[in-house]
This record gives C-alpha cells, structure tokens and sequence, in this order.
C-alpha cells in the first residue's frame, strides 16, 4: 500500500528537463554514419545508422538525473562480437559546465 501525503521535502522537479544537449564525452572516430536524437528529459541517444557487421562503432547515451548527468557508451570493434567496452561516465551537472571531458588527456596529466 503506497500511501501519498504533503511533507517539507522540497519537490525534486518542478519542471521537466530540455531536450539533451548532446554527448559529454564523445567517443573519437568517424560519426558520418550515425544519427543523434535529442529527447525531451534531457536525454541524448547517439547510434549508426547503418553499418557493416565487420566494422567498428558506438552506442550512446546521455542523461541527466537530479544533480548529475551521466553517460554510457557500448564500443565495440565488430558488431558481431559481444561488449567490447562498457563505460560509465558520471559528473555533476554543475561540474559538466566548467570541466570539458576528457580534461586529463590534456597533455599536461602527471606533470607538476
């Protein structure tokens, strides 16, 4: 029995989110044969459109949930083969404006 009453707590959202703005972090390669739907919720899906069953590519998606916003991208060298990669990447929604993806691979990682 779920029961339902007014508390203090504030509402967690008020009003829905905008479209998705596109990937954080893009996978690198080739997206000529790949379409983006940018969805209502604030969600960002990134699939091929086509493509050989011998050829490499990517899945992704891109949400926003509370005060973070995550990704998930499914790589894979061939389609054929099982998960190639599986990767997660979560960052708060705030940090998303002020940190570019992939800020490590600056060139400047490690150096003091």
């Amino acid at each position: 029995v779920v029961r339902e009453r007014e508390t203090s707590m504030p509402a967690l959202a008020s009003a829905p989110l905008p479209p998705g703005t596109g990937l954080y972090d893009p996978p690198p390669g080739d997206r000529a044969n790949y379409v983006s739907l940018y969805c209502d919720g604030g969600i960002t899906l990134v699939f091929p459109v086509q493509m050989q069953a011998d050829a490499p590519g990517f899945v992704s998606v891109d949400w926003t949930a509370g005060s973070m916003r995550y990704q998930v991208d499914r790589k894979f060298e061939r389609l054929q083969q099982r998960v190639g990669t599986l990767e997660l990447t979560e960052i708060s929604r705030e940090d998303a404006e002020v940190f570019p993806p992939r800020f490590k691979d600056s060139g400047k990682a490690g150096q003091d």
